[in-house]
């Protein structure tokens, strides 16, 4: 596997936007009104702080049938283009998107893509993850149990951060 695979790494990808929706690192964000404004059939003043709840969207049923349900291959071209505005978001949105994000993303599918496209899709079967809202989302104590087996894997070159986002940003100029 080399890093031109990357893009082929279909399933790869539906894993990581099931688990980010599922498990949203940041379940929050916040926005301070610059205006008088109405959300939901309240009137907000300017001035006041309103929070977004991400993970109360990511686990809406009118945007996912089955929120609850671990389902990477819901992640079609035909789900993306067909959700709502602002029904994928975590890490937030707009100017003030988290700022790492795509740092995120490029450690996700780059020094961990490698690694999880190798590893068998095993699960523990009747565990589950009980996360914690703290300033991000994270495991509860005891964390999330995986299944770990040897296995043999091929030589994969070393590929850095910095690469992924080279790679990237010349396809993006090319487009």
């Amino acid at each position: 596997m080399r890093f031109e695979d990357l893009p082929r790494l279909t399933y790869l990808e539906q894993v990581v936007k099931g688990s980010l929706r599922l498990f949203p690192p940041a379940w929050y964000a916040t926005r301070r009104t610059d205006r008088d404004v109405e959300l939901g059939g309240y009137r907000v003043p300017k001035g006041r702080n309103v929070v977004m709840n991400i993970w109360a969207v990511h686990h809406d049923p009118r945007c996912y049938p089955e929120p609850e349900q671990f389902q990477p291959e819901r992640w079609t071209a035909e789900l993306t283009k067909g959700l709502r505005k602002f029904a994928y978001l975590p890490f937030g949105i707009g100017p003030r998107r988290c700022i790492g994000a795509l740092f995120a993303e490029a450690e996700t599918n780059v020094d961990g893509g490698f690694c999880r496209a190798t590893i068998p899709r095993d699960r523990c079967a009747g565990t589950a993850v009980t996360p914690v809202a703290a300033t991000t989302l994270r495991p509860s104590e005891g964390g999330a149990p995986v299944i770990v087996r040897p296995q043999i894997v091929q030589p994969l070159p070393m590929l850095t951060t910095a690469d992924w986002l080279l790679g990237k940003s010349r396809a993006l100029a090319t487009a």
